[in-house]
């Protein structure tokens, strides 16, 4: 109901309840989009993904759930999701990362970027802190070049005045790089774009 009464342009072309009936609905529908819950009976998202990923690699998969545990969202991601949302998202939001991961883009909600961002170092152990390091340059890897140097200039606390000065472009063109890079990784405001750039050691960089 919130998708098809929203937008004109995605359809839904199916809705299973049991992770186990995930690969046929794929097989017969054969969507552009899953959006897959974690929680669902007798096969869990995470294995649901991992299936679909393998038989069909070139299927976006969005998780749309209502857990926010880590380990949940850096394995689906390492897995091949494209996407990590809360169900709890505005409709417009939701839409516009269906509209995003299918165009390419890789997207998750404000509440899990921030939170993986700000527990990243130390507090998730050795074998969670290697999928938040892949999860990170995955992320990166969705920016472009010029997104890259705007988000190094963020990280030494530039001002998008600043940053224009300093790479010879205009200020709006600046600030339409800051509104992409939030687009992209989820981020709300500089902040957590700041303390990204750190964790991926950026700021570092000389």
């Amino acid at each position: 109901m919130v998708l098809e009464g929203h937008t004109d342009d995605i359809e839904v072309v199916g809705i299973v309840y049991d992770g186990a009936q995930v690969m046929d609905a794929v097989r017969q529908k054969k969507p552009d989009i899953v959006l897959m819950d974690i929680r669902m009976p007798n096969v869990d998202g995470v294995v649901a993904t991992s299936a679909v990923r393998r038989e069909f690699p070139d299927t976006h998969i969005m998780i749309l759930t209502s857990y926010d545990k880590s380990e949940y969202v850096c394995r689906t991601l390492q897995l091949g999701a494209v996407g990590y949302i809360l169900k709890d998202v505005h409709p417009s939001y939701l839409i516009n990362a269906i509209h995003s991961v299918y165009q390419g883009g890789v997207l998750i909600s404000q509440q899990i970027a921030k939170k993986l961002v700000t527990n990243a170092s130390g507090e998730l152990g050795d074998e969670k802190q290697s999928f938040s390091t892949s999860l990170h340059e995955s992320l990166l890897s969705e920016l472009s070049v010029r997104e890259i140097e705007v988000l190094y200039h963020i990280s030494k606390g530039y001002s998008n005045r600043e940053i224009a000065t300093k790479l010879f472009i205009a200020e709006q063109t600046v600030k339409n790089h800051v509104s992409m890079i939030y687009a992209k990784l989820g981020f709300r405001d500089r902040m957590q774009a700041l303390l990204f750039a750190k964790e991926v050691g950026l700021n570092d960089q000389a």
